[in-house]
């Protein structure tokens, strides 16, 4: 970091109480709004955590109990103006995992893709997996628009939900 960044950063830390305050109760009004919706699972702060910077809000669906995939669900979503995004793949799903080497051989034996796929193999990821098919992330901007924002998050799901069977058959 260079000094100007690290000038710029030091202000802007004077805000981050209060924006990880609100961060915090957009976060609880969104799992107020989005519970109790069958084949939607919130992402609960394990209870040893005592501070979570919710940067992304995260709903994982169960696809046949939602009857809407995911993909369509985050296009659907994008379409009614949300923030909302596919998660990252799974990393042993990742390309550089699926290649022989990152840097035309150069990289020590120990972390040739064959070694890291075959260390993968023995310890499954099937959560990961799961994961990174079925979980939207909705933007930390969500959670900082107040509960205007919140609320339009909530009636947007419920709308793509109230027309799936529409959607569906599109």
């Amino acid at each position: 970091m260079t000094e100007f960044q690290g000038a710029i950063l030091r202000a802007q830390l004077a805000r981050f109480p209060q924006l990880l305050q609100e961060r915090e109760e957009g976060s609880q009004r969104l799992d107020k709004y989005l519970s109790g919706i069958d084949g939607l699972h919130i992402a609960r702060r394990h209870p040893s955590v005592s501070t979570h910077s919710h940067y992304m809000y995260m709903l994982r669906i169960e696809p046949e109990k939602f009857g809407l995939d995911r993909d369509f669900l985050v296009r659907a979503l994008a379409a009614e103006g949300l923030p909302a995004y596919r998660t990252y793949p799974s990393i042993p799903d990742l390309e550089m995992f699926q290649r022989s080497s990152l840097w035309n051989g150069e990289l020590p034996p120990a972390l040739e893709a064959q070694h890291i796929t075959d260390a993968l193999e023995r310890h499954a990821v099937p959560n990961s997996r799961e994961i990174s098919r079925n979980a939207i992330w909705l933007h930390h901007v969500v959670m900082l628009g107040g509960e205007p924002v919140q609320r339009k998050v909530a009636d947007a799901l419920h709308k793509v939900l109230e027309h799936r069977q529409v959607a569906a058959a599109v």
